[in-house]
């Protein structure tokens, strides 16, 4: 973890797969996100336990994490199309938010999205 005064910004910046599995899955388990995202984590998620597992050396493993990856954000390159057509996404449920949202979640929610999408077109992740 490291803090970018200037920006006033801190980052903690996960380096192997173990890591993703002892701290950011867990943390995000107890304490989820509130929108749409939350079905992308636990898509991202399933995806470290199949690698985790080594399925992804199987084919019906690989093809499966393409299936979480057509579901999840923006979801399947052309590129990755082309070599496998017949991917179809995962459906996902829709999520409702609660009626009453802490406004500060929400402002946070709104300043990491914002940003984080901005940092992430400019390949500082």
């Amino acid at each position: 973890m490291y803090t970018r005064s200037d920006r006033k910004l801190s980052v903690y910046r996960v380096s192997n797969i173990t890591d993703l599995n002892k701290v950011i899955i867990p943390h995000f388990t107890k304490y989820p996100l509130i929108s749409q995202q939350n079905l992308d984590f636990f898509l991202w998620s399933k995806v470290i336990k199949i690698i985790l597992d080594k399925e992804h050396l199987h084919l019906s493993g690989f093809l499966t994490i393409l299936t979480y990856y057509a579901s999840i954000n923006r979801g399947v390159s052309k590129k990755v199309l082309s070599h496998y057509p017949n991917i179809t996404p995962f459906e996902k449920p829709v999520i409702n938010l609660p009626d009453n949202l802490n406004p500060n979640w929400v402002s946070g929610f709104v300043f990491f999205f914002f940003f984080g999408y901005k940092i992430s077109n400019k390949n500082y992740l």
